[in-house]
């Protein structure tokens, strides 16, 4: 259910370890046309499932490698910085247009054989569960139809209609702020370097996508929010100039902005029976460390590792396995990426102390620095153990 990255996706990766898949997606087929305003960064481990995947040579060539990260505070001295050479990577992540990834994505579901897709198809309930199967109801132009396999993948976003309908409950939390998205030029990019930058108003990140353009995210909260969102272009360009200090000389010819509530959200349960949660429907975390789709694609490459082979994708034994080995990621991102947000919120003076200390040990210690990038990069999380299965 879903045909979104993380969706579309699993659909893939399943038709590749020989099972049959069946796509239902409410909307329409994806294309790449017209303004990008997000660009989404991937992993070195997402980026190793998208080239199993045979997508990455498709993808390639529009991504921008990330080579280098600059963490910083507003008012601290100094800050962090990771190069990728340090820790013996090609890049620390690559930035690709999601309205690409998308496209892409899209276009091998409908090329790959074993995959049978469904648009403007809208889930409608659980219809049961059997010894060696789930059924759905759906709904495609007003006909009610029933859909039964041995593995439910709720690929279907926070709001999983799926996940509500399993009566599975979550944990939420409102950061009482939006992401506020857009590209624009800078008057001296910095070739392959993103920034992370931590200010009083929220987090700045500066993704770079190619030549002088960058894709800024500002997290902002209330009333500055609703500010941001109506700037005209120029202002809003003066005011990610003022943001940054400066770091990327004046920013200028801002494209279209695209705003985000930001909220955590986490899944209490990945299954009921033969339904399994994957991507936002299971998680969804603040964007800082940009987590969110590696996370889920990560979900995928496990359910990948434990299908092959597998006679049954939807054995109680499997979604048991697949559940045990996505806790722990699932937990550490979770947790890293709301102490973030809540940390670097705080005005309060014992905390902002703590927090500087912080960055400096990460600065001066390489043992910290590599540890973050192993577990930012994902090639760190195991894969379930797929023998016992096949």
């Amino acid at each position: 259910m879903g045909a979104g990255l993380v969706g579309s996706a699993a659909a893939l990766a399943l038709a590749g370890t020989g099972h049959a898949v069946q796509v239902i997606e409410q909307g329409t087929l994806a294309d790449d046309d017209g303004p990008e305003a997000r660009a989404l960064v991937l992993a070195p481990s997402s980026v190793a499932l998208l080239d199993d995947l045979g997508l990455w040579s498709r993808l390639q060539g529009s991504s921008t490698p990330i080579r280098r990260v600059v963490v910083h505070e507003r008012g601290a001295f100094g800050n962090v910085r990771l190069d990728a050479g340090e820790f013996d990577l090609e890049a620390l992540g690559w930035a690709c247009p999601a309205r690409h990834l998308l496209a892409e994505l899209h276009r091998a579901l409908v090329a790959r054989d074993g995959i049978e897709i469904s648009w403007s198809t809208r889930f409608e309930s659980l219809a049961g569960q059997t010894e060696d199967a789930a059924a759905l109801e759906v709904l495609s132009e007003g006909t009610r139809t029933r859909v039964d396999g041995a593995l439910v993948i709720a690929a279907d976003g926070s709001d999983s209609p799926i996940r509500g309908a399993a009566g599975i409950p979550v944990r939420e939390t409102d950061y009482g702020q939006e992401a506020i998205v857009a590209t624009a030029t800078v008057a001296r990019p910095a070739p392959d370097t993103a920034y992370e930058l931590f200010t009083a108003d929220g987090p700045l990140a500066l993704i770079p996508c190619g030549g002088d353009r960058v894709v800024s995210v500002q997290c902002l909260a209330g009333a500055r929010a609703l500010v941001a969102a109506t700037l005209d272009d120029a202002d809003y360009c003066e005011m990610l100039t003022r943001r940054s200090g400066g770091r990327l000389g004046a920013f200028s010819h801002s494209g279209p902005r695209r705003s985000y509530p930001l909220r955590a959200l986490h899944a209490e349960h990945l299954n009921h029976g033969r339904v399994v949660l994957v991507g936002n429907a299971a998680n969804s975390v603040h964007p800082n460390g940009a987590q969110g789709l590696n996370l889920g694609l990560r979900d995928v490459a496990a359910l990948r590792r434990l299908a092959r082979g597998a006679v049954d994708p939807g054995a109680p034994a499997i979604i048991e396995a697949f559940v045990q080995s996505r806790h722990q990621d699932h937990l550490g991102i979770g947790r890293f990426t709301d102490r973030l947000a809540r940390t670097f919120s705080s005005p309060y003076a014992p905390v902002r102390h703590a927090r500087r200390l912080g960055l400096a040990a990460l600065a001066h210690s390489p043992g910290l620095k590599r540890d973050l990038v192993a577990r930012l990069s994902g090639l760190a999380v195991p894969l379930p153990d797929s023998r016992a299965f096949s």
